[in-house]
């Protein structure tokens, strides 16, 4: 498959999975799961090198047990490895990583912060502890945009 096959592809996929730049999606359905399995596909159509790392040992993780890629911008931009300890009402994110191309940091802090209300709800969560985010100085900037959001 040549270049040009690859972006009309990754154009389609994209169409389908946003409706529009500015939004952010987690991959979090199964549906999705199943295709990030497909390692060599979403190298191939992203140029993304992903493995989900529950099966990996714990000494060999680099981004957490369940980490999940995000999509922003047309692009997989960060991972972000979640736990939601339901009784207490609490969604930890227990570490969320930037990929080296992202750029747009304070953009992308806004459209997660908005997300992550959604993705709160959803896991019947009303608290958000940060645990630690890699690059390490992200954690406050984030931090910052979620307290803004929620006060």
């Amino acid at each position: 498959m040549g270049a040009v096959d690859v972006d009309l592809l990754m154009g389609d996929v994209l169409e389908g999975i946003m409706s529009s730049k500015d939004e952010l999606f987690a991959a979090i359905s199964s549906g999705m799961i199943l295709w990030l399995i497909q390692r060599k596909r979403i190298h191939a159509l992203f140029n993304f090198d992903y493995q989900i790392e529950c099966y990996v040992p714990e000494a060999k993780r680099r981004y957490g047990y369940y980490s999940l890629p995000i999509l922003w911008d047309g692009k997989f931009v960060a991972r972000m490895d979640c736990k939601a300890e339901r009784k207490k009402s609490l969604l930890h994110i227990l570490h969320l990583a930037l990929e080296p191309g992202l750029i747009k940091t304070e953009d992308f802090a806004q459209a997660l912060s908005k997300e992550l209300e959604a993705f709160m709800r959803f896991n019947d969560c009303y608290k958000l502890q940060l645990h630690r985010t890699t690059p390490a100085n992200f954690k406050s900037e984030l931090q910052n945009t979620i307290n803004s959001l929620t006060s």
